[in-house]
């Protein structure tokens, strides 16, 4: 029986690799698990993410919340979680979707506030984030480039007063036109056009932040994280279909049959095992 299950929960395994495979989705992290120092990543690419700066609890780590049927993560000054660097996190082209929202009715996100990016040499290599110096009430999607040489910025987004309400926003880069363009809650908000490409340098992911700075942190809500490897709309977004719940399940499963499975040996070899064999071979 136990190896029918195993033979199951890895089929499931394969249904939602090919799964992973067939859309464009990179990485999403919806940020449900309330505790704990990882975000998982569900798009099946295994690019979870690490709250703050180390596996332990520190003073970077993001606060989980749950507001109502909402489960997600609080960001102030100094606070992001990580995604360690891959290849996948480098597209030509690359669609970034955030729900958030700003919770201070009074005061407004601060310049160049980040919901997430992939930080590259001379800025972001992509990211959305809140306007700097009098555009700090906009949101705005960015690319770092390169082209003939030369590195710039190039920005698409619009001034906006943020309220305390739930927003989707999506930045998108389409390498095949060389256009970003940014949506507010399905609606097309800014669009801009240059012969350039994405500049990327190797750096990992980062939710809540650009960098590791006070400077660069969105000091807000956010409820889910969702990276594209294509340009995309949100009616794109929205078509697109939803994993089998099984399959999830079954890699669920695997995970913590792995799980399991290493610290029962570890109980069984014992702590000087390691040595003894080293020992033996001699």
């Amino acid at each position: 029986m136990r190896k029918i299950l195993v033979g199951l929960m890895g089929l499931g395994l394969l249904t939602w690799g090919a799964h992973a495979r067939a859309v464009p989705l990179v990485g999403e992290w919806l940020l449900d698990e309330g505790s704990g120092q990882t975000a998982a990543d569900t798009s099946g690419h295994g690019l979870d993410a690490q709250l703050g700066s180390s596996p332990a609890v520190d003073s970077s780590d993001p606060t989980w919340f749950t507001d109502g049927s909402v489960t997600g993560q609080h960001f102030q000054a100094g606070t992001y979680d990580e995604v360690p660097f891959d290849p996948l996190l480098e597209p030509l082209s690359v669609t970034l979707e955030v729900r958030a929202r700003w919770n201070d009715p009074v005061n407004q996100p601060g310049s160049a506030s980040y919901l997430a990016a992939k930080p590259g040499g001379l800025g972001p290599s992509y990211g959305l984030y809140t306007g700097a110096g009098s555009m700090a009430r906009g949101i705005y999607f960015a690319i770092g480039y390169s082209s003939g040489g030369s590195t710039g910025f190039l920005a698409a987004g619009q001034g906006w007063l943020w309220d305390t309400a739930w927003h989707t926003f999506v930045g998108s880069w389409d390498a095949s036109t060389s256009t970003a363009r940014l949506w507010r809650d399905g609606q097309l908000l800014a669009t801009r056009t240059a012969p350039v490409s994405i500049a990327y340098d190797g750096s990992p992911f980062r939710i809540g932040s650009f960098a590791k700075s006070t400077l660069f942190t969105f000091q807000g809500d956010i409820d889910f994280v969702r990276l594209y490897d294509r340009a995309l709309a949100p009616d794109q977004l929205a078509a697109i279909p939803e994993p089998p719940a099984w399959a999830l399940l079954a890699a669920g499963l695997v995970s913590l049959s792995v799980l399991r499975y290493r610290r029962q040996r570890a109980a069984t070899r014992g702590p000087d095992t390691a040595s003894r064999t080293r020992s033996e071979a001699r």
